[in-house]
């Protein structure tokens, strides 16, 4: 297995059969990549849409007995694929055919790098796109792929940080985390009212952990 695409939900029925479809939909080889989707105990319809999908060859299902938030599910979504190299995908976003081969193509000739991003545009809640941004300057946990092994030997994701787990990580890798970066726009971001990065209280919050964490460094 090549690539491994993780996909953490909790509560978003309404756009993650989109996200599913658009991960299935790869120009990638089919044999060749998988999708392991972790839910985090859902209360609304995902189950149910997550079992039309249940038969579809290299996916995985993980259900969290208890909710772990999006970090610890992710990680465990890692721990758990097979591919050599890792990219998330959250559920109430969606990605381009070309996605995983682009990406794959480029970090699979540079040992030396982290991982691969791309530049991704923000959509509306009916596929609308309104923005394209650059990753380098707005970076994201998604449009981005993962060596695998050395994710795993540098540390995932710190399952204290409910929001921000990407910075943190950055953050903790420091001057190894070491990314190359592509000009094409191959991830959809979508907006929405119950986005994760608009509950400001919790985003001021864990930014002032990130400092005080980085102060003991």
């Amino acid at each position: 297995m090549l690539v491994s695409i993780v996909i953490t939900n909790f509560n978003y029925d309404k756009f993650l059969n989109k996200c599913l479809e658009s991960c299935f939909d790869q120009t990638f080889k089919k044999k060749k990549y998988e999708i392991i989707l972790v839910d985090d105990c859902s209360t609304d319809s995902s189950l149910k849409i997550i079992k039309k999908f249940s038969k579809k060859k290299n996916f995985k299902i993980v259900l969290n007995k208890k909710r772990l938030g999006v970090a610890g599910s992710a990680n465990i979504g890692i721990l758990k694929s097979n591919g050599r190299f890792i990219v998330r995908v959250d559920s109430d976003d969606y990605v381009e055919r070309d996605f995983i081969k682009i990406l794959y193509n480029h970090i699979s000739r540079k040992n030396n790098i982290l991982g691969v991003s791309c530049n991704y545009s923000f959509v509306d809640i009916n596929n609308n796109k309104l923005e394209t941004v650059d990753y380098r300057a707005k970076p994201i946990s998604c449009a981005l792929m993962y060596n695998k092994n050395k994710l795993l030997n540098y540390g995932l994701y710190n399952q204290d940080f409910k929001y921000r787990e990407e910075e943190e990580l950055r953050q903790r890798i420091g001057k190894k985390y070491i990314l190359a970066h592509l000009s094409p726009v191959l991830y959809n971001y979508r907006m929405h009212n119950k986005n994760k990065t608009k509950r400001k209280f919790f985003m001021k919050n864990y930014k002032k952990k990130l400092i005080d964490l980085k102060s003991t460094l």
